[in-house]
């Protein structure tokens, strides 16, 4: 699927930013988890990576890389919709939380970025419309309330014009 691919890309180009930046405990420090939402036009879907970094504290070799199982699928209806129920926002996210708190082991938890990239329906808001939703995802993900790390850096809207072209992985 393309979306995997360029959602896989992103996080691949966040793991070469300065060590200290990412998802990395002191109790383990050669493994890494990171959370990754793609908040689509019509549903959002989680991704879960599990990696090891090298002593440069970077991804060195894309196998090191593996993505975790998850049960929740589609999450319907898309982030996008939710303009006129911001508070609705935390309910829905609140499924993420609580399958990436299942699947990220409790110390590994705080060092985790919890990762949201809005992208097809997000484009097609206004401006404004899109700044009222993401203000409110940034807000809860802020919070005390999630365990995972959080910077502000870490959730935007992905501003790809058109999916790109080239095959994406399976």
């Amino acid at each position: 699927m393309m979306v995997r691919f360029v959602l896989l890309l992103a996080f691949l180009f966040w793991l070469q930013a300065p060590p200290g930046c990412h998802g990395r405990s002191s109790s383990s420090p050669d493994v890494s988890y990171s959370i990754l939402i793609d908040a689509g036009s019509t549903g959002s879907r989680m991704y879960v990576y599990k990696f090891k970094l090298g002593s440069d504290g970077k991804v060195n070799n894309v196998s090191d890389v593996e993505e975790l199982d998850n049960s929740l699928g589609k999450v319907k209806p898309g982030l996008s919709s939710m303009l006129n129920e911001p508070d609705e926002i935390e309910v829905y996210l609140q499924k993420f939380f609580d399958e990436a708190e299942r699947i990220v082991p409790k110390d590994k938890k705080s060092s985790t970025p919890f990762i949201v990239l809005a992208t097809a329906g997000m484009r097609l808001l206004p401006e404004a419309d899109q700044d009222v939703i993401m203000t409110k995802v940034k807000e809860i993900l802020k919070s005390r309330t999630t365990p995972f790390l959080y910077k502000t850096a870490t959730s935007k809207l992905f501003l790809e014009k058109r999916k790109p072209s080239s095959p994406g992985l399976q």
